[in-house]
C-alpha cells in the first residue's frame, strides 16, 4: 500500500525482478509518496525505502523493498503477439494476488511509445503489476486503460523498465515528493 503527503492511501501492484531488493512498478502508483509496503502472497509485509530510478513518461519505475532471497520474475525480450494468451496478477479494488486472463489485443503507439493493449479485466489496483505471457514471463507492466470501454487496458514493454538504472541510489520518499501524470489519451485513467 501507498501513503500520500495529503495522508491518503492507495493501492497498486509492483513485483520483484531484475536483481534481490528491486522491485517494478508504474510511476503513477508511488509517485507523491511518503512511504510505501509491500505485501507479499503469504503475508508477510515489507517496507520499500525508497525509488531508485523512474521514467515519468512511460510511467516505469524501480522501488527498493528491504527483502532478500524471493523469486524474480523473469522477462521476456520478445513483443507478444496479438492474439496471445496473456495473464495479469495483482489487487484490483483491493482484491489480492487476483489472477485473470484475456489476450493481447493490439500493439500500438500511443505518443510516441509502444503500448500493449490487452483485455485481461484489470480495475484500480492492478496498475504497476505484471503483464505475463503463457510462458510466465514478463512482457509488460500494466499502465492505464480507456474509461469509456470495457477491458481497453494497456501496458507499457517492460523493456521500459529493464533500462532503468538499478544501481542509483536509493532516493527516500520524503525526496521524491509529487510529478506529472503518466502520458494518456484523452477518456484515458490510471488503473491504480
Amino acid at each position: 500500500w501507498v501513503r500520500t503527503g495529503d495522508g491518503s492511501t492507495s493501492i497498486g501492484t509492483g513485483f520483484l525482478a531484475i536483481k534481490d531488493g528491486v522491485a517494478v512498478t508504474a510511476w503513477h502508483v508511488v509517485k507523491g509518496a511518503t512511504s510505501v509496503h509491500a505485501k507479499f502472497s503469504n503475508g508477510e509485509l515489507f517496507e520499500c525505502s525508497g525509488l531508485i530510478d523512474k521514467d515519468e513518461k512511460r510511467d516505469v519505475a524501480l522501488i527498493r523493498v528491504k527483502v532478500f532471497g524471493r523469486p524474480l520474475l523473469e522477462a521476456t525480450k520478445a513483443d507478444p503477439a496479438v492474439g496471445a494468451k496473456a495473464f495479469l496478477v495483482g489487487a484490483p479494488k483491493g482484491l489480492e494476488f487476483t489472477f485473470t486472463d484475456g489476450l493481447i489485443s493490439q500493439l500500438r503507439d500511443v505518443e510516441g511509445m509502444k503500448q500493449y493493449q490487452f483485455s485481461c479485466d484489470a480495475s484500480p489496483g492492478n496498475s504497476g503489476g505484471p503483464l505475463l505471457n503463457s510462458e510466465g514471463l514478463v512482457s509488460g507492466v500494466v499502465s492505464w486503460r480507456l474509461r469509456d470501454g470495457t477491458n481497453l487496458n494497456f501496458a507499457v514493454p517492460i523493456g521500459y523498465a529493464l533500462g532503468l538504472d538499478s544501481t542509483l541510489p536509493t532516493q527516500p520518499w520524503a525526496s521524491v515528493g509529487p510529478s506529472t501524470a503518466p502520458p494518456q489519451s484523452r477518456g484515458a485513467a490510471a488503473v491504480s
